[in-house]
C-alpha cells in the first residue's frame, strides 16, 4: 500500500504547544480525520513518557543531572535558573557534537547549533517522562520545578538508586525530588559525556520504566521486565534479518508479545485493541485518498486505492473486526482519556456502516463530512495537488518507532 502519516496547555502548556507544532512539521503527520486524539490515548497506555520527537534515552539522564546540579547550587544562585537550564542545554548540544562528531545520531540541537543553539530544548521533550518513569518526583511544571529548585539549593538531598532508607530520612522526603544512578561532579567533561548509556544508567532507566507502578504494564516496562527485545525473539542472534521484520512495525511486536505467555494480560489487551484500532482506521483513510484522488483526476492512483480497499476489506471481515462490541472494546481501554466527542462519534459510525455492509457511497459520504468538519476550508479536499505523491496509507505505530531506538539505547547499555 502508499503511505501515509498521522498525527499523533502553564508553561507546560506552552510546552505542549511547541511538541505539538514540532511533531505537526515532522514529515508525514496527516490528520484529516482527527483521529489522532484517539491514537494518542492509545499511544499514552502503550508507550508512556514517550514522545514521537524523543530521540536518546541518556537525555532522560542528562536532563535530570542538570536540575540535580540547580537543585546542588552549582547554577550559582542564578536569577533565573529557566535561562541557566536553556544555556546549559545549548553547551551540551555544542560539546556532543564535538564528542561524537557525525558518527551518533539524535543528538538534540546537532543541526541548529550554528543558527542560535537548540531550538526543542530537551528538558520539555523529556520533562513528561521524567515525571512518569519516576525520576523527577513532582506534579510541578518545569518553569515551577526548577524555581523550586533554586529556592532550595541551599538544602540539597542526594538520592540515587542504591541509597538505603532508614528513619532519619523520613524528614527529607520533600526533597528527594530527583533520583539518579550515580553521582558525577564532572558529569560535563569530554571524558564522563557521550549519548550513549553506562551500564549504570542502562540498569538504572530499566529498573525505573520497569518497577514504577503506573507504568508496569506498558509495553517498555514489560519487555524489559521480561529480559528485553532480543531474549523475547524468537531466533538466534545472528538471524539480523529476522529480527528486524520482527521489531520493524506495530503489528510485527504485537504479534510478538500477545503470544508471549509471560507479558501480562492488561499489557496483552490494550496492544490487541490499539491494533484492532488500527486496522480498523486504514479503511477510511483509504477512502480518503481515494477521493482526494478522484478529485484530482489521478485515475491510476484511483484504481491502486481500490484494489487497496478490496485487500483491506477483505482482512477486515476474515478477522470480524467490525463486530457489535468493537467501538465499545476501543473506548474501554482509554476509560479517563480527553477524546473529542466528534472523534468517537466518527469511529461509532464508521463501525456502524461497517457492520451494516454499507455500499462505498455511504462510506465516502462520512469521511469526507468528516475531514471537512475536522479540517474546514484547510481540508486537503478543498486544495488541487500537483502530484499523486501527496499522502498514502500506514498503520499506526503508536510510538513504537521512537521506543524501539530508546530500547535500544538501554539493551545496548545493559550490554556494554
Amino acid at each position: 500500500m502508499s503511505q501515509l502519516g498521522w498525527v499523533d496547555f502553564s508553561s507546560d502548556e506552552r510546552n505542549k504547544v511547541k511538541l505539538v507544532l514540532a511533531a505537526l512539521s515532522e514529515p508525514g503527520t496527516l490528520d484529516e480525520l482527527g483521529i489522532g486524539q484517539i491514537r494518542d490515548a492509545f499511544a499514552n497506555r502503550l508507550f508512556p513518557g514517550l514522545s514521537t520527537i524523543q530521540t536518546r534515552a541518556k537525555y532522560f539522564i542528562i536532563i535530570a543531572r542538570l536540575l540535580r546540579d540547580i537543585q546542588n547550587g552549582k547554577a550559582k544562585k542564578p536569577k533565573n535558573p529557566h535561562l541557566w537550564l536553556e544555556q546549559q542545554e545549548h553547551l551540551l548540544a555544542e560539546a556532543l557534537v564535538r564528542i561524537h562528531g557525525g558518527v551518533e545520531n539524535g543528538i538534540i540541537g546537532a543541526e541548529s547549533i550554528a543558527n542560535g543553539g537548540v531550538g526543542r530544548r530537551p528538558s520539555s521533550i523529556y520533562w513528561n517522562g521524567l515525571k512518569t518513569f519516576g525520576i523527577v518526583k513532582s506534579t510541578l511544571s518545569l518553569h515551577e520545578f526548577c524555581t523550586a529548585l533554586a529556592k532550595n539549593e541551599h538544602m540539597p538531598y542526594i538520592a540515587n538508586s542504591d541509597h538505603q532508607e532508614g528513619k532519619d530520612d523520613d524528614v527529607h522526603l520533600t526533597k528527594r525530588w530527583i533520583e539518579l544512578p550515580d553521582q558525577i561532579d564532572n558529569w560535563q567533561a569530554d571524558d564522563n559525556l557521550k549519548i550513549s548509556l553506562s551500564l549504570k544508567e542502562a540498569e538504572f532507566l530499566k529498573e525505573k520504566i520497569s518497577t514504577t507502578p503506573e507504568v508496569e504494564h506498558s509495553v517498555l516496562a514489560q519487555i524489559l521486565r521480561n529480559g528485553g527485545l532480543a531474549k523475547l525473539l524468537p531466533i538466534s542472534s545472528n538471524e539480523t534479518t529476522a529480527v528486524s521484520s520482527l521489531v520493524l512495525n506495530f503489528d510485527a511486536l504485537a504479534c510478538l508479545l500477545t503470544r508471549h505467555e509471560s507479558i501480562s494480560e492488561r499489557c496483552k489487551q490494550q496492544i490487541i485493541q490499539a491494533q484492532s484500532f488500527s486496522l480498523a482506521m486504514e479503511g477510511p483513510h483509504i477512502r480518503f485518498n481515494i477521493l482526494l484522488a478522484q478529485a484530482n483526476q489521478f485515475t491510476t492512483l484511483v484504481k491502486t486505492l481500490d484494489t487497496d480497499f478490496q485487500v483491506w476489506l477483505a482482512e477486515v471481515k476474515r478477522l470480524d473486526i467490525f463486530h457489535s462490541k468493537c467501538a465499545d472494546n476501543w473506548f474501554s481501554v482509554l476509560t479517563g482519556s480527553r477524546i473529542n466527542p466528534s472523534s468517537r462519534t466518527f469511529v461509532e459510525c464508521w463501525c456502524k456502516l461497517m457492520a451494516g455492509d454499507a455500499k462505498v457511497e455511504q462510506l465516502d459520504e462520512l469521511v469526507k463530512k468528516r475531514a471537512k468538519d475536522n479540517k474546514q476550508s484547510r481540508s486537503l479536499l478543498n486544495k488541487k495537488r500537483d502530484n499523486e505523491n501527496w499522502a498514502g496509507i500506514r498503520r499506526l505505530d503508536f510510538r513504537w518507532g521512537v521506543s524501539r531506538k530508546l530500547l535500544a539505547d538501554i539493551e545496548g547499555g545493559l550490554n556494554a
